[in-house]
């Protein structure tokens, strides 16, 4: 890939091979299951333009990794995207209400492992809405104003493994009905500055 595109082959990999800057639009809408995107560790960046992301999928069995992304309203945003795997990224966005890595609207199955997200003024990783059984291990997730990670709404059976969360001025994990069940979190960092390290509220039959 020399360029942002729709990635629409199933099962094909596609491999980016340099950094795209200045991009005012979202760059990867991925439209096939089964479609790997991988960054090579390139970096592909936007200009906070609202409602732009750097990967966008509604897709089963995406798969996002080795990519750096920069100044999108969402860097990485899989919608009713299931048995995913989100991998050894870093996601920054500097835009009000921006998300690093967002699961929205009954994601589940996905396995979310060694990225790096980073919101200025939103949240670092984000899970809403009937997201169920994700996996999240080993990343790093930070927010200047408001939470590292964030787990809200129906969202159940997800688990949190080794995984560091900082918030300068909310709380760096927040999980939070109605009816964010059975969420399993292990060996989790969580640090905040002026809220709770790890806020529960809402949410029965935690581990």
């Amino acid at each position: 890939l020399l360029f942002c595109a729709n990635l629409s082959q199933s099962g094909q990999t596609y491999n980016l091979n340099l950094a795209l800057t200045g991009i005012d639009s979202t760059c990867f809408n991925i439209t096939s299951a089964d479609i790997t995107l991988d960054g090579q560790g390139n970096i592909i960046n936007g200009t906070n333009a609202t409602g732009t992301y750097g990967v966008y999928t509604n897709q089963q069995g995406t798969t996002v990794k080795n990519l750096i992304i920069g100044n999108f309203t969402v860097g990485i945003y899989y919608n009713t995207a299931d048995y995913g795997t989100i991998l050894y990224n870093t996601a920054i966005t500097t835009a009000t209400n921006g998300y690093g890595i967002l699961l929205l609207y009954g994601t589940n199955d996905n396995n979310i492992t060694n990225n790096t997200a980073f919101s200025e003024k939103g949240t670092g990783i984000y899970l809403y809405d009937t997201s169920l059984r994700n996996i999240l291990t080993n990343n790093t997730a930070t927010s200047d104003s408001g939470y590292g990670v964030d787990l809200y709404n129906w969202v159940s059976a997800n688990s949190l493994i080794n995984n560091t969360a900082t918030s300068t001025s909310s709380h760096a994990i927040y999980i939070r009905g109605p009816s964010a069940n059975n969420n399993n979190l292990i060996n989790n960092t969580a640090t905040s500055g002026t809220g709770i390290g790890i806020y529960i509220s809402n949410s029965n039959y935690m581990t």
